[in-house]
């Protein structure tokens, strides 16, 4: 009972107290959104194509598309994935918010008032993977919520052309398989790795600041836009990097088995960390 009852504090604490940081996803895929409908409309104008041939799943991959393989060589300039970035960053600016200042006050004197570090432990990481789906499930919500109110009808059709242009890439024909609907597991892939990659966060912040921890997780993302790698976990999060969409992309098992790695040594190497961590001392730094 005790177990669930910290469950139910993080929730009221984390997520109820603090709603107005999970209005930050809702705002910035709002904006973006709207963008995507704007040049939707510029390139259904633009080339005489009908607006029946564009779905929700295209505004979908607009959001976590990433980018493609990134090659260098003259005149192939460097495409930041900003949107993308921005969405993955808030959301593990969002997440770590709460616990470290939960570990720094007054889940502090509840886990010691308690004398249940593991509960306690185990009760953030929860937090943590509801938090994350809640944060991704926003970005769903507001972003079919814009699709109905443009008039986009609902499906996970993808128009090859659009993303060409959305994307601004060369040539997808040449590159891209040809992928006409946005799969499950492409779906899926984005909140499977931002989950994992958050429980890592939370177990570096034992080892060293928070800051660091997310600038640690920070590196990672932008090595994984910089270099296309199955041994890079923010690959599978951007739908241009899937194998189901490039032929040279990375494949989904090896992303679920790499989410699962990282989830599991971060919640065992954080639990064991965590039983013999200072917080009263850190506390009083």
């Amino acid at each position: 009972m005790r177990f669930i009852r910290n469950i139910a504090f993080d929730i009221r604490n984390g997520i109820i107290r603090h709603f107005m940081l999970f209005l930050l996803p809702a705002l910035i895929t709002g904006i973006a959104s709207a963008d995507c409908v704007r040049r939707i409309n510029g390139y259904l104008e633009t080339w005489g194509v009908k607006k029946s041939t564009v779905t929700y799943g295209d505004i979908w991959c607009y959001l976590y598309c990433g980018m493609e393989k990134f090659v260098p060589a003259p005149g192939n300039a460097f495409r930041f994935p900003a949107i993308w970035t921005i969405l993955f960053s808030i959301c593990s600016i969002v997440v770590l918010t709460y616990t470290t200042n939960d570990m720094l006050g007054t889940g502090a004197h509840v886990m010691v008032a308690g004398g249940s570090r593991g509960k306690w432990w185990f009760s953030k990481v929860i937090w943590n993977v509801l938090s994350t789906i809640m944060y991704h499930g926003i970005t769903l919500i507001v972003s079919l919520i814009v699709c109905i109110f443009s008039g986009i009808r609902i499906g996970n059709g993808i128009n090859v052309g659009l993303q060409t242009s959305l994307n601004e890439i060369a040539d997808m024909n040449s590159t891209f398989k040809t992928v006409s609907v946005i799969t499950p597991v492409i779906f899926i892939m984005p909140v499977i790795i931002s989950v994992a990659m958050n429980l890592l966060q939370q177990m570096l912040t034992l080892f060293i600041s928070p800051g660091y921890a997310f600038i640690c997780t920070g590196v990672l993302m932008m090595a994984s836009v910089y270099i296309l790698s199955p041994l890079l976990p923010f690959n599978y999060a951007m739908a241009l990097r899937m194998s189901e969409m490039y032929e040279g992309g990375v494949k989904h098992m090896y992303g679920i088995l790499c989410a699962v790695l990282i989830i599991t040594l971060s919640v065992t190497v954080g639990y064991i960390r965590f039983l013999r961590y200072d917080i009263i001392k850190k506390e009083d730094i």
